[in-house]
This record gives structure tokens, C-alpha cells and sequence, in this order.
């Protein structure tokens, strides 16, 4: 579970399991069933399922009154690492009754490549349509492919977690894909596409952001691949001009 804690009395307020963690705990239990949750080939089967194993990151809007600061908007993101390859966010504003915003996974259209993610998302600034809007940056993730000893790992190998997404930090919109090819990240909605044929292997970490001019928006991406390679992506927050 995630468990968000009362800072001044250690006391939990909130725990959250999501489904899919639920559904694999039985099979992991059963007597009998080792292995049940990898594959044969894999290096270590074991019938362990792992829960909330990821790190996650928070984002929040403060106002302040009569000398107070309050949170008006409080949100958490993350995923699951080895438990899954899901990734969620929660609305955590009000503490008593939190709720999940939105959750996306491989069946969400445009979200075939997401794997399991490990790295931690990254909040920031961008204009995006001549608007500014808070994003959530998410590292495509790993593919448990990697552990079967008999997976041929070549740069030909179709594997998981070779893209990275950028989400509207509050409703989970997708604004920005960026993979191999329009068929593993194609377009939703209005959102954008950035395609290199380069892009093979999963992305597991961290993607990092760069703020290059000190306006708060953020200008460069740059991620790291378990190929052994180095992306970086150009936004361009210039507002739009008029006549």
C-alpha cells in the first residue's frame, strides 16, 4: 500500500492498494503456485507479489490568508515498479476523503509502452497551447523481458518502457508521447508526438528537466535509456504572438 501519515501525530490517514495489487495477492499466496507470477525462463521465480514499489512525488498549490498558508490542491503520483505496470494519480487535497484522479496503463490508448515504473515522475511548468499548465513527466518504465535468460536483448528486440509521457498534472490528460514510432505512441486527442527510431530500450529512470532561462517553465527533457543512450528533447515555451 501507499500510506500517507500525519506529520504531527505519525498517525495514518490514508491507505491505498490498488486493484490490481489485490488480485495478484492470492496467486502469490496459494500453496504450491512458486513462480506463478514469472515466467519459467526468468532468473529467480519466486511467489512473492510486490505492491506499491515505487518511489513517488508530490505536488502541491499554496495560498496564503492572514498570515496562514494553506494547501489548496495536493496531489500524489507514482507507480508500482515491480507490482505492476500502472502508474496513478491521487488527489490528496482533502485528507479525509482522497480519491484517485486517474490511473493509466498498456490498454489506455496511447500508453502501449508504459512498463513497470521505477523512476520517479517529475512535476514542472510548461506552456502547452499558449497556456501554462502543471505537468507530471513519466519515464516509460522497465520490461520484466530483461530477466528471462533466453530473451534475445539485440536492437531489434521489442520491448517496453521505450517512451516517455508528459500528463496534465491534474486530470492525467496526455500532452506529449515521446517513442520509436506513431504506432507504439500514437496521438490522443490533441497531444503531441515526438518520434525517433533510435528510441529501443526501455527508459527506467528518472527523466531530468531543465529550466534554461529562469522563467519557471521548463525548456529541455533529458532521459537515459538501457541501451546506453542519451535523449533530450527541445520544448519550445514561447508564447504565441498576434497581429
Amino acid at each position: 500500500a501507499l500510506h500517507l501519515v500525519n506529520a504531527d501525530t505519525g498517525f495514518e490517514q490514508m491507505a491505498f492498494i490498488p486493484r490490481e495489487i489485490l488480485d495478484k495477492q492470492p496467486r502469490a499466496l496459494k500453496p504450491g503456485t512458486t513462480g506463478s507470477l514469472l515466467a519459467t525462463s526468468q532468473v529467480a521465480p519466486t511467489p512473492t507479489a510486490f505492491g506499491v514499489d515505487a518511489p513517488w512525488a508530490a505536488y502541491a498549490e499554496y495560498t496564503t490568508s492572514s498570515g496562514k498558508i494553506k494547501a489548496n490542491l495536493m496531489y500524489a503520483y507514482g507507480g508500482l515498479r515491480l507490482g505492476g505496470n500502472s502508474f496513478y494519480g491521487l488527489n490528496l487535497t482533502d485528507r479525509n476523503t482522497p480519491k484517485m484522479e486517474f490511473s493509466i496503463n498498456p490498454a489506455v490508448t496511447g500508453f502501449a509502452r508504459l512498463g513497470q515504473a521505477w523512476g520517479k515522475p517529475v512535476v514542472t511548468r510548461v506552456r502547452y497551447n499558449d497556456q501554462i499548465r502543471a505537468v507530471v513527466i513519466v519515464s516509460g518504465g522497465y520490461d520484466a523481458d530483461y530477466e528471462k535468460l533466453d530473451k534475445d536483448r539485440s536492437a531489434t528486440t521489442d520491448v517496453k518502457g521505450n517512451a516517455i509521457y508528459m500528463l496534465d498534472a491534474k486530470t492525467g490528460e496526455l500532452l506529449l508521447s515521446v517513442g520509436k514510432t506513431a504506432t507504439e505512441v500514437p496521438s490522443v486527442g490533441g497531444s503531441s508526438t515526438l518520434l525517433n527510431a533510435n528510441i529501443k530500450y526501455s527508459v527506467v529512470s528518472r527523466v531530468k528537466t531543465l529550466d534554461r532561462d529562469a522563467d519557471g517553465l521548463t525548456d529541455h527533457l533529458y532521459f537515459a535509456d538501457l541501451g546506453g543512450q542519451l535523449s533530450r528533447v527541445d520544448l519550445q515555451n514561447a508564447p504565441k504572438t498576434t497581429k
